[in-house]
């Protein structure tokens, strides 16, 4: 018995990122593609779904049928209730050893499948749930006393599939016991349900798992957003300041002050992730940042936000203002205010930013904050850890700019190195998430995957390119990517993305002259371009002209057989140590 498509990608629509997932799973999963295509509506992606024969997942990960080759899934969903793992475990009257040996047999083999599985597809992403039961034992006290009970060994089965997750990138825990514990098991669970179709979860269940299958695959879309903007009077801190004054605002010192405090612990650690931070408040500007300067209790400081919009401007406005200062887009920014009038003026005036429903009572703010799905992440990249350093470096570079007296004067005095890197595992994940949230200079918006990464590292036919940025002020990592096809003498340009960060620094100039130069020592004669228009991409419309390619039939063309201008204010080299420009 075969496996049966839900949907197509002939149905998608063509501007649409079509996502191919399969579901394998201990119990009928037939309801959920419908539930998770119900939240992702309007996302910007959608998902093509195949779902395997019931209760057949160990035999589909160990030796896929040839449908599942065919489909050539990127995500596998692996859903199996412990219920279903440990059918037939001895009872309490049996010896603990027996039952012990009974469940790591079982654990064992689910874990070695998903191992197996991982290891011969490393360019499918795995999400499996953990595992919980799903009622409580008939004896929940007498069961924490003896060895080997259900509830122990299924703690055990979870830990070894995180540890799993650890030593294979490409094999994610789904925590489906926290979620369940949030809706409650009762909730979560309908037992007529499971009599009448071996359908594990109830209606409330069932929103809540494919919440977070969608929040799992915007993470792994990139779909993360960029700013939190955060206003400060009974936001970061309890009470108006301009009314109390910084020493009787509430913030850490116990009670509420503490909430406020969690808040901002919150933040921190988004901010730590590549969250940059940014503060929108209605106030005086000299005695708000004396408060977050000096105030004993709290956590974030005037270091910690990349801009700072402190007036008693239009709100609308400002959040213009700091997305146009971090170069960024408003679809980039989430913004979060305790007034209601506030957050109703940024969702009708600016309706591409996300705005937080903070609840009223300031206890549940760190809560809500912490839950956030548009600030979801998979894999933590080096880019990642230091983008707020980068945007101080940053920061920096335009003080330069306002002391230099030519444009001239300041690129030369940037002292730029630039360093053309040949794709490799490692920076797989920073090139797709390049790929994913590039806008601005993106000749195409092809959105790939880590997993699509791979594959062309695999293809003899496929360049893959990611370029470092560095300069007197300070790393910029690898902020482009470049995705070639070579068919002998001639070679077609399929992706080019640059980081919105470098924009007006020539990089990506240098970046193309630099690939220029590798396809030529490889041979290739003519480089082939595309520039596939959207509503945000209009920077880089003239770049493949401007660059000396010509427009015929649909393509740009340009010889490579001699060197492409490249900035002189840029030194580039290649990984091996070659040095251009």
């Amino acid at each position: 018995m075969g496996f049966h498509e839900i949907g197509g990608q002939s149905e998608m629509p063509s501007t649409q990122q079509v996502i191919r997932a399969v579901l394998l799973g201990s119990f009928t999963l037939d309801h959920l593609p419908a539930t998770v295509d119900g939240r992702i509506s309007g996302a910007g992606f959608s998902v093509e779904w195949c779902i395997a024969p019931f209760n057949q997942y160990q035999q589909w990960l160990l030796d896929p049928p040839s449908d599942f080759r065919r489909f050539r899934p990127e995500v596998v969903f692996v859903a199996v209730a412990a219920e279903d793992l440990l059918a037939g475990m001895p009872t309490w009257t049996a010896a603990s050893a027996e039952r012990e040996a009974f469940g790591n047999d079982r654990t064992q083999s689910l874990v070695r499948a998903l191992e197996q599985a991982a290891a011969d597809n490393p360019n499918i992403t795995f999400a499996v749930h953990n595992l919980f039961p799903s009622q409580r034992s008939s004896h929940p006290l007498l069961a924490q006393k003896l060895p080997s009970t259900a509830v122990k060994i299924v703690a055990s089965a979870n830990a070894r599939l995180c540890e799993l997750a650890e030593r294979m990138r490409n094999v994610f825990v789904l925590d489906l016991a926290g979620v369940a514990a949030e809706v409650g098991l009762r909730d979560f669970y309908d037992p007529r349900y499971y009599y009448l179709g071996s359908i594990r979860f109830g209606a409330r269940g069932l929103e809540a798992v494919a919440a977070c299958y969608s929040r799992f695959l915007g993470a792994l879309l990139g779909k993360r957003r960029k700013c939190i903007v955060v206003d400060l009077d009974d936001t970061l801190w309890g009470g108006v300041l301009g009314d109390l004054g910084i020493e009787h605002i509430l913030v850490g010192s116990g009670g509420i002050g503490h909430a406020f405090q969690d808040l901002q612990r919150v933040l921190m650690e988004y901010h730590d992730t590549g969250v940059l931070l940014a503060i929108c408040s209605k106030n005086d500007q000299a005695i708000a940042m004396q408060a977050v300067c000096e105030h004993p209790g709290m956590v974030l400081r005037p270091e910690h936000f990349a801009a700072v919009r402190i007036n008693w401007q239009d709100k609308a406005a400002n959040l213009q203002s700091i997305a146009q200062e971090l170069n960024i887009g408003l679809d980039s920014l989430v913004f979060i205010d305790d007034s209601a009038f506030e957050r109703g003026n940024i969702r009708f005036a600016l309706p591409r930013v996300e705005v937080v429903e903070l609840p009223p009572d300031p206890a549940e703010y760190a809560r809500s904050v912490a839950g956030l799905e548009c600030l979801d992440l998979l894999a933590l990249t080096e880019e990642d850890k230091q983008r707020n350093t980068m945007q101080r470096h940053e920061n920096e570079r335009q003080n330069l700019r306002r002391r230099t007296s030519t444009i001239d004067e300041y690129l030369f005095s940037l002292r730029t190195e630039a360093m053309l890197c040949p794709g490799s595992r490692s920076l797989a994940p920073r090139l797709a998430q390049l790929t994913q949230k590039t806008n601005q200079f993106n000749l195409t918006t092809r959105r790939y995957l880590e997993a699509d990464v791979l594959d062309r590292l695999q293809d003899r036919a496929w360049r893959v390119y990611g370029f470092h940025i560095k300069d007197q002020m300070g790393e910029s990592g690898i902020v482009a990517a470049a995705f070639v096809h070579v068919e002998t003498t001639r070679a077609r340009l399929d992706t080019f993305v640059v980081s919105c960060r470098v924009l007006g620094r020539g990089v990506e100039k240098a970046f193309l002259a630099a690939i220029a130069d590798q396809l030529r020592a490889e041979g290739v004669a003519e480089l082939l371009g595309e520039f596939r228009p959207t509503e945000r991409n209009g920077v880089s419309a003239d770049f493949l002209a401007s660059s000396g390619f010509n427009y015929d039939h649909g393509m740009w063309i340009r010889s490579v057989r001699e060197p492409l201008p490249s900035p002189t204010w840029i030194v580039v080299r290649v990984l091996d140590g070659e040095t251009h420009g």
